[in-house]
């Protein structure tokens, strides 16, 4: 039984939930690309969990000329699925959009609040440029019904939350507790599918990191997608551990890039 967050009547139509710890200049980026892209009555809500955090004022200051309110949080370090949760228990948007310090919305997705505004979904899932360590844009990514959803793609009513629950926190869900939630919301919630580009994700933290125990979870993940046994192995304890490997080598970050855009129909190259 997922934790639920309590009902309210939202205030504002958007809150942007960002997550992050010791990434100032990223936080910065990610805060500047919702300035510029972001309706009026929104919020930031800041979960912030750095060692010397730049502050509520910092950000204040850069928000003086945008009607967007901020709520500044400190992270008591718990771990980045903690740290969601804290941020959707304290918001206050109809429509909650999360991300992790270095994303950022793509140039033009102003046009695709409207979209959002005027669905009949309690959920959207966009498709997603992603941002190599080259800090190029390497590569698109389509979400299926069958594919992983990234946090920074999928916009969720905070109904959802309320009638669902938040992000499980759980000695199972290190790495993916994320997907475990969307997998809930799959199965018992009205969602969209959609091609727009709606934010850019950066590879970088637990997207570049591997383990056993991070396979495990993902394994168990795409088998519940019903990819098949088989398939799910190979992704998720052989793919997936070659694929890091190249991505941390920047000589070798174009054939992780290659690989993905080859094997698999839902990466695409960028603008394509």
């Amino acid at each position: 039984m997922l934790q639920k967050v309590k009902a309210i009547a939202p205030i504002y139509d958007f809150s942007f939930i960002i997550t992050t710890r010791n990434n100032p200049e990223e936080l910065k980026r990610t805060v500047s690309s919702i300035i510029l892209e972001a309706p009026d009555n929104c919020e930031i809500v800041i979960v912030d969990g750095s060692d010397n955090p730049e502050g509520k004022d910092f950000f204040l200051k850069i928000l003086e000329t945008k009607k967007i309110e901020l709520n500044y949080l400190n992270d008591n370090k718990d771990g980045i699925y903690n740290a969601m949760n804290l941020g959707v228990q304290n918001s206050l948007g109809n429509w909650l959009i999360m991300l992790t310090a270095g994303d950022y919305l793509k140039f033009g997705s102003k046009d695709l609040f409207k979209i959002i505004l005027n669905s009949n979904n309690d959920v959207i899932v966009f498709s997603q440029d992603v941002e190599g360590h080259n800090g190029k844009i390497n590569f698109s990514f389509f979400p299926t019904i069958k594919t992983v959803w990234p946090h920074q793609s999928v916009i969720i009513k905070r109904i959802i939350h309320e009638r669902i629950g938040l992000y499980p926190i759980h000695k199972k869900f290190i790495y993916s507790a994320e997907q475990f939630l969307f997998l809930e919301i799959r199965k018992s919630t009205k969602f969209e599918i959609r091609d727009e580009i709606f934010s850019v994700f950066c590879l970088g933290g637990l997207s570049s990191t591997t383990s056993f125990l991070k396979s495990q979870e993902s394994y168990r993940g795409k088998v519940e997608l019903g990819q098949g046994v088989i398939k799910s192995f190979i992704q998720a304890y052989i793919f997936t551990n070659i694929r890091y490997f190249l991505e941390k080598n920047s000589l070798f970050e174009r054939l992780s890039v290659f690989l993905r855009i080859t094997i698999f129909s839902y990466y695409k190259k960028p603008n394509a």
